[in-house]
């Protein structure tokens, strides 16, 4: 062929090539950023199940709690969840109880039971790669997995009841429960307190709103301590084990331990299906197995009227 007749088809061939739809490949879970690709965040992951991609404020305000927990869980010297063990004559853990004048009276979002033993789990199989005899951990019984909404008495301030004053109490909780729904959540992440506590973080996928709850309580249960055991409005979260011994050096490699266990459920689901008025005899009796009293409340299955 002419030179110029073989470079025009040479251009018409290009051109075409250019120009011909290609098959489209699904999204990588990898994204990119300026310093190359990396694995996505779980909250990433999750965030586009939460309602409106998590643009509404209490979210936003949960996810930014949970970050600032992350950044602040550094190795404590002193005191912690540690205190609370002490190993018997066969070295096993006993917990270690102390009896309350006034019992603490808190108010606690409960999970279905079948939708937390993953949670356990996962957190056991990693934990288990780190030297177990040099870190041992008390397991949380699944049976007592709780979110706490508020607190009547604390025995930080306790608050005795005058008569009937605990049956008024719990008629509020019942009110409450009639009126709130059951709260589905998505697994954002589980830290490693410096205090020694594991703590799985959960986002609110549909349901009541845990600031709301809060609200509502505050405003029924007038004398109950202005300064909460849980502070923050948004939070929701649930204590699945505590470390027995101090963590030492080794905190960096028992949190990137749980950190695995939180990447590999990212996102799995749980629902809160009732609430429960508890009256703890013994401090941290939901963690401890200590002697408690509760009366568990149902939530509606839906919000719709």
């Amino acid at each position: 062929l002419p030179a110029g007749l073989l470079l025009a088809v040479l251009l018409l061939g290009y051109s075409w090539w250019l120009l011909a739809p290609r098959e489209r490949h699904p999204r990588p879970e990898l994204r990119q950023h300026r310093g190359g690709a990396h694995p996505a965040t779980c909250f990433e992951r999750v965030r586009e199940g939460l309602p409106g991609g998590c643009a509404e404020s209490r979210c936003r305000a949960r996810h930014e709690l949970y970050e600032r927990l992350a950044v602040a869980a550094k190795p404590r010297t002193g005191s912690g969840d540690w205190d609370l063990f002490r190993p018997d004559g066969d070295g096993r853990l006993q917990p270690v109880l102390e009896e309350l004048a006034t019992p603490v009276r808190a108010v606690v979002l409960r999970p279905e039971q079948g939708h937390v033993l993953w949670l356990k789990a996962a957190l056991e199989a990693s934990l288990r790669k780190v030297d177990a005899a040099s870190h041992p951990v008390w397991w949380q019984a699944t049976d007592m997995y709780h979110a706490t909404l508020f607190h009547a008495s604390t025995d930080v301030d306790p608050r005795p009841s005058p008569p009937r004053g605990v049956e008024e109490e719990e008629a509020a909780v019942a009110r409450l429960a009639r009126d709130s729904c059951r709260l589905q959540a998505v697994l954002e992440t589980v830290l490693l307190t410096g205090s020694g506590s594991v703590v799985a973080c959960w986002q609110r996928a549909q349901g009541s709103e845990p600031a709301e709850l809060r609200g509502r309580l505050r405003a029924e249960l007038p004398q109950a301590p202005e300064r909460q055991t849980v502070s923050s409005p948004e939070i929701l979260h649930t204590t699945v084990a505590r470390l027995a011994k101090p963590p030492g050096p080794r905190l960096p490699a028992l949190q990137a331990a749980v950190a695995q266990a939180a990447q590999a459920v990212c996102g799995r689901a749980i629902e809160f299906t009732s609430i429960a008025f508890v009256q703890e005899t013994h401090r941290l009796a939901l963690a401890l197995g200590g002697q408690l009293e509760a009366h568990e409340m149902p939530l509606k299955d839906s919000c719709n009227p």
